[in-house]
């Protein structure tokens, strides 16, 4: 399937014949199984919305469920969200926090993982930083912040300067030993690196859509556990998360006993329909598959850049790499290297005064070749 994909890459990724895409952990183009949902969609709106709405509608189950196989989980365990910060938000808001209680995060995270947990300020609860340290987060460090007043530990399954995969696993191990929530912001390493959340010991964990699963903006899904969901308050309750939410004046529905329970209203049926196209073609390509082909592509930029005498900035560990590679320059600035690259319609991304560069699987060597030949 990989290898079929590639040799269509330009009619199955439209992007490639005016780019090549190397932002993947931005804000991914849509392939075209995607944008042929998006037409199929829109021309049901057009012509047929009263057949094509029930063929929407199996789409919303279809989804979660194609999620459960790529989680490791139940479909129950899913519900969507409109972004990443959203489902975070249902972790820092549900949980009874009491002034004195601590957080524990990473520093340099994106600010999905940050705010949601800052804004608990008032109520007394402290957010400790875990220091970087050579573009690491070393789970001693963690270790060395939590005290019986540890709440939560929440982290980027892939950090978004770096591209540094923390260990997941090992974090969700002692979260588990010593009764920590353990929150996950998957947006980073979902769809291109293989998590299975019931291994990793995951209370929660949220993403959009819009990088490595390569869907649309303003569709996501937020796992949550069985066990979590008995442990989180709903904070923000709606129609859509009872019972039987079609009977509209039945006000005294109890809340529905999956993850549906933090949907609150209408859902973003156009997102999900696109979604699942997208979902489905990772799944038949196989998560382990793209991973091994970005692991080529990323070991192929980090040859090519230090050949070229440029510092790459990432960590290379076989167990903490991603689909992620930054680097810098010690003779050119971050900013004219960005515009060189673009110049030439290379699509990439700064951060902290570094270039990032995130190939997907459909990208091959003559992508990275001319990246490195352009590179002053």
């Amino acid at each position: 399937m990989i290898q079929e994909l590639k040799r269509n890459r330009k009619e199955e990724f439209p992007i490639l014949k005016s780019w090549n895409f190397m932002n993947h952990a931005g804000v991914s183009p849509l392939p075209k199984c995607a944008i042929d949902a998006i037409s199929e969609f829109l021309n049901g709106c057009e012509k047929d919305f009263v057949g094509s709405y029930e063929k929407w509608w199996k789409r919303v189950k279809g989804t979660k469920e194609l999620f459960g196989q790529l989680f490791n989980c139940s479909y129950k365990e899913i519900a969507y969200v409109k972004n990443t910060t959203q489902g975070i938000l249902f972790a820092s808001n549900g949980i009874d926090f009491k002034a004195g209680d601590n957080v524990i995060i990473p520093d340099y995270e994106f600010p999905a993982n940050v705010y949601p947990w800052t804004n608990l300020k008032e109520k007394g609860v402290e957010v400790r930083f875990v220091p970087e340290k050579d573009g690491r987060f070393l789970i001693e460090d963690f270790e060395r912040l939590i005290d019986s007043r540890t709440k939560v530990i929440s982290v980027s399954f892939v950090e978004f300067t770096t591209g540094f995969r923390n260990d997941v696993e090992r974090l969700g191990e002692i979260c588990n030993e010593k009764r920590i929530f353990y929150v996950v912001d998957g947006i980073q390493g979902v769809g291109a690196i293989p998590i299975d959340v019931k291994k990793c010991k995951i209370d929660l964990m949220s993403q959009d859509s819009h990088k490595w699963l390569l869907g649309p903006e303003g569709i996501g899904v937020v796992y949550v556990s069985e066990e979590a969901m008995e442990m989180l308050k709903v904070p923000f309750a709606g129609y859509a998360g009872v019972v039987d939410y079609q009977d509209y004046l039945k006000y005294s529905q109890p809340l529905d006993k999956s993850a549906r329970r933090f949907e609150e209203g209408t859902l973003n049926l156009l997102g999900i329909y696109s979604l699942y196209a997208s979902i489905e073609m990772l799944l038949k390509v196989r998560i382990e598959n793209i991973y091994k082909e970005l692991m080529k592509l990323t070991s192929l930029l980090y040859e090519g850049l230090v050949k070229k005498g440029y510092i790459v900035v990432t960590p290379m560990g076989d167990n903490e790499r991603s689909g992620i590679i930054t680097f810098v320059s010690e003779k050119y600035d971050c900013r004219y290297l960005f515009e060189v690259l673009k110049k030439n319609r290379i699509s990439t991304a700064m951060r902290r005064e570094r270039i990032r560069l995130s190939p997907h699987f459909y990208n091959n060597e003559e992508d990275i070749e001319q990246l490195i030949n352009i590179l002053p």
